[in-house]
């Protein structure tokens, strides 16, 4: 595979960033990566790719070297099918694949059944389904996604941010990811891919003070959720082939029973839909992204005619 290239497409806002492998005349992929990642996380698995393929990773809005959205907005898993079909309009893809990791999954999963004249496949590493919301949920998380955001923006109207040296960072990020995914989720070279578009010099002249570039509004609490009524329904419309990868080490995310629920329906709605599990953590695809390649390439073989 050719070396990638950094890529920016215009948007109202400023622009998303992202990286650009393979082949400028391959077979188009979008792929997008997890909550609070960046396109780096596809840096040790998208080489593997022959040059037969093409695809376009690019940093969420608000994460990465994307431009953050406007003041006084929030952020919203759903936005990711905007951004999914501006990237696609930039490039002129009138049928790709996806490929997403983790909220990236997701969010490739929701597209997939919006817009299903669009996809040609749909891969999701360590993501089964967009979390189910209980109806009891969903009145308390609407008040805390209002006050979250209004205190993080008092938090960034005093203009002061959070600083720290390369090593402080590098430990709150594996710090959190541990917390978060469980131990172990990311190793610390993974970590150091991420910080490469996840820090930025806070000025030229201290060769050591960074921030996160990543918008510290993402950590509002989500408004995005349905009940598993709507979910059940939802997962019975993915009708292009369809692969999971999931790591035995990760987290479900919710409940046990909900999880199953939806696989049972990908099976039985979708003769192209296949779920392997591999050895490794959360963040398998660049911790170990040989352990999930193989399957990739599988994949990719037997539905290459379709």
């Amino acid at each position: 595979m050719r070396e990638c290239k950094d890529i920016q497409i215009p948007v109202p806002w400023g622009h998303i960033a992202g990286k650009e492998w393979g082949h400028q005349n391959g077979e188009p992929w979008i792929a997008l990566h997890g909550w609070l990642d960046n396109c780096g996380s596809f840096d040790k698995l998208l080489p593997y790719f022959p040059k037969t393929q093409r695809i376009i990773a690019i940093d969420l809005p608000g994460h990465g070297l994307s431009s953050h959205i406007q003041p006084g907005v929030t952020y919203h898993r759903l936005d990711a099918l905007q951004y999914i079909r501006r990237v696609a309009i930039h490039f002129n893809l009138e049928k790709f694949s996806l490929i997403g990791h983790s909220m990236g999954g997701r969010m490739s999963l929701m597209y997939s059944v919006t817009h299903p004249e669009h996809v040609n496949r749909l891969v999701m590493l360590d993501a089964i389904k967009p979390v189910s919301r209980s109806m009891d949920s969903i009145v308390q998380r609407t008040r805390a996604s209002v006050d979250d955001l209004l205190s993080i923006e008092k938090k960034l109207n005093t203009g002061k941010s959070s600083h720290y040296t390369y090593e402080m960072a590098l430990k709150r990020l594996l710090e959190g990811s541990h917390q978060l995914h469980g131990q172990e989720s990311i190793t610390e070279e993974s970590a150091k891919i991420l910080l490469q578009r996840g820090l930025k010099k806070v000025s030229e002249s201290d060769a050591d003070t960074w921030e996160f570039t990543r918008d510290l509004r993402h950590r509002a609490t989500s408004l995005y959720g349905y009940p598993q009524e709507v979910m059940r329904h939802i997962s019975s419309e993915i009708k292009c082939p369809h692969l999971i990868i999931k790591a035995k080490q990760g987290n479900l995310y919710e409940l046990s029973e909900n999880v199953k629920e939806v696989l049972d329906i990908y099976k039985d709605s979708n003769p192209l839909f296949k779920k392997v599990e591999v050895e490794g953590n959360h963040h398998v695809h660049l911790n170990t992204p040989q352990n999930v390649w193989p399957h990739i390439e599988d994949f990719v073989g037997k539905t290459a005619s379709m």
